[in-house]
Parts: structure tokens; sequence; C-alpha cells
């Protein structure tokens, strides 16, 4: 297990910036994750730890060592691609321990680690096959495989499980995050789905036009965000946003906007009138209920899309404030062109002021807890 420090990484192609100013640290033996929207870098954050991409300015440290200027092959990484990489032409005993073969390892030390390696991974039976004979999930396995065998000090890992279809990234998850806790290794994972990091992480990086935005554990994240892009990307569906400025009913600050006035909890008191203002408000913690119209805790809307998944529906309701989602509990009678009337809780609100900076956030949210990836 190694600790991978970043320290101020800058990566430029020609006057583009990609990756600005990233100072990052991923301890030993955790699963760190790194999310965003396509092109904030996080992919060109992995090639630079990995030696693939040489950093236009920053340090890079793996175990302690100043890695920044070496090649590859010197850093003690194993890397697991978006694409599986495999020989077509190799069985998967041979693309397990291709690697190895390459360094001229002993035979009988190459058959010990692909053996293991296949043990974990429960490709034992797969050995002789070639690509061609294994299903996405089992060529992925390979992929791991052969990285697990070079016992890397850091496992790198860039969206692996994009190519894969819902059911077998369900399965590849569970499996990843039982390596992690049988192997105890250093992890950095890169996807841009947010769903699969707060299942995998024990900490998440949220990265944004190549900046640092948050990195904590999922849960805090969730609960906690620093910002609204944050508060917008973690979590699923995304948290609803409305904008206005800060006004006051019968002595009690509210948020006004668009003709209607919501309630804000006590930790607005201390806003200026006038002031901008956007609360958020999870799906989740939205109420259906028709004697909300026209009150200081909601509004009304017609519903646009009703989306039921079984366990729970999704409803998107159209209102003065704009579209907002709301989760109920197994079916809803609700169908598009409903009239409904919505009840924000003051008290389940999230504050973010017109730089988008949080404020305040809910009181009645659990306190902050590890992920469970690791």
């Amino acid at each position: 297990m190694s600790v991978v420090a970043l320290e101020q990484v800058e990566k430029n192609f020609g006057a583009t910036r990609i990756v600005r100013g990233l100072s990052l640290v991923a301890e030993a033996g955790e699963f760190l994750v790194m999310v965003g929207p396509s092109g904030c870098g996080k992919t060109t954050t992995l090639r630079m730890i990995a030696g693939l991409e040489a950093p236009t300015a920053g340090t890079i440290h793996i175990g302690g060592r100043d890695v920044t200027a070496l090649p590859p092959k010197d850093r003690d990484v194993a890397m697991v691609f978006q694409s599986y990489a495999l020989y077509p032409h190799l069985s998967v005993f041979d693309n397990m321990a291709f690697g190895l073969t390459l360094r001229g390892a002993p035979k009988q030390e190459i058959a010990r680690r692909v053996s293991e390696a296949a043990r974990i991974l429960e490709l034992d039976a797969l050995l002789t096959r070639r690509p061609k004979e294994l299903s996405g999930g089992q060529r992925q396995r390979v992929a791991i495989g052969r990285a697990i065998v070079r016992d890397p000090k850091v496992f790198l890992f860039d969206e692996p499980l994009s190519n894969l279809d819902a059911s077998l990234r369900g399965q590849m998850r569970a499996e990843i995050a039982g390596l992690h806790r049988r192997l105890g290794a250093t992890m950095v994972y890169v996807t841009h789905d947010q769903v699969e990091a707060m299942m995998l992480a024990t900490r998440i990086a949220v990265l944004e036009g190549g900046e640092l935005r948050q990195v904590g554990p999922p849960q805090e994240l969730y609960h906690r965000p620093k910002n609204r892009f944050v508060a917008g990307f973690i979590g699923s569906p995304p948290m609803n946003f409305v904008t206005g400025v800060v006004g006051a009913r019968g002595g009690a600050p509210v948020l006004e906007t668009r003709g209607a006035a919501l309630a804000l909890p006590d930790a607005a008191r201390a806003l200026a009138a006038g002031a901008r203002l956007t609360v958020g408000i999870r799906p989740h913690d939205v109420r259906v209920d028709g004697s909300a119209i026209g009150s200081t805790v909601g509004f009304g809307g017609e519903a646009s899309i009703v989306e039921p998944m079984g366990w729970e529906s999704y409803v998107h309701v159209k209102t003065e404030v704009g579209t907002v989602i709301v989760r109920i509990e197994g079916a809803t009678p609700a169908r598009p062109g409903d009239r409904l009337g919505l009840v924000l809780p003051p008290t389940a609100l999230h504050l973010f002021d017109d730089a988008g900076h949080a404020l305040a956030h809910p009181v009645a949210q659990p306190p902050p807890v590890e992920g469970a990836g690791g």
C-alpha cells in the first residue's frame, strides 16, 4: 500500500488548461474515486499518475518517492483501461501473464501469481480460453487480473465498467469493491457515474473544469456539499434548486422568487434583505400536499413526467419556480397533467450564496459517515 500525492499539478494542451493547480492525496489502502463531467480533467489526472502524460507543472509522489519525471515502468502502478486491451491471439493465462513474461519473471512465479489472481476473480476455469470466447464481464476481469499479478503499489482504473451493460456493471462494482477489501491496496478510480462513485469510494474527489471542488466520504458530499456544483452532481435524481432574493414575512426569513415566497431555515436570519440566494432540496425531502398551494412552504405545479421505478416513483412537476423532481415511495396515482401541491420543509433546505458557496445545510441530516467502498 502506498500514498499517492499530487501537489499543485497542472496540465495544459497548448493554450488549453485541462488540470488547474490540483492538490490531492490518496491515502495508503484507500479507494479514492474521481468524478466529474466530461472534460473536467479526471482521466488526464489518472494518466499523469500513471506516467502516460507529463504534468505541465507540479509534482506527483507515490509511496513517498517523487515520480513526476519517471517513466510508467518505474512507478510500480497498474492501470485498467476502459477498453479491455486484451491480446486476441493469447489465452486468458497468457494475457494475465504478459507483463511478468516481459520482465523475465521465473515461470513458477508467473504460474503462482496468475493462479492466485484467477482464484480471486473466479477465472480458474477460463485460463485456456481466448478473449473472443469470453463475455464482457469476463474480459474485464481478465484485464483486472493482469493488473493484480503485477502486485503493484497502486491500482488505477479509468472508467473500467462503461462498456458493460447495466446488470454486468452492478456485478462488477461488487467484485471490484470485494477485491479492494481482499487486497487492501491503494486504488484510484475514475468514473463519470456518481452512483458508481457513491457505492465504491472511501472518499470521492469531485472535479469541475480541471479544479477540485470537494473531496470527502460519499455521505459527507451528499449531506454537506460545499458548493452548488457538488450538491447538483452528487445524488440521483439530482438536487432541486430554486433561486431568488431574501425577504421577510411576519419577521421570518423567506425566499422571494417569481411570485412565490418560501420559508427559509433560521440560518437565513443572518442574511441581508435583498441578497440573492439559491435553496436546494433533495427529491426525497419534497412532500406532495395540496394544502401547500399558496403557502410559504410550498407551491403548486403540473406533473409533466412520471417515472415509476417499482419500489419508488419520480415525478417531475412544472412549477412557477421551475421544474421540481419529487421522489415518492412505491407507486403514485399522479399522472402527467395532474395538479400537485409541493411542500419544501425549511429544515430540509440547503442554502447557497450567489457565488454558489454553501451557507447552511439541513439540521435534520445524520452526521457524515465513511463510505462503504473500503
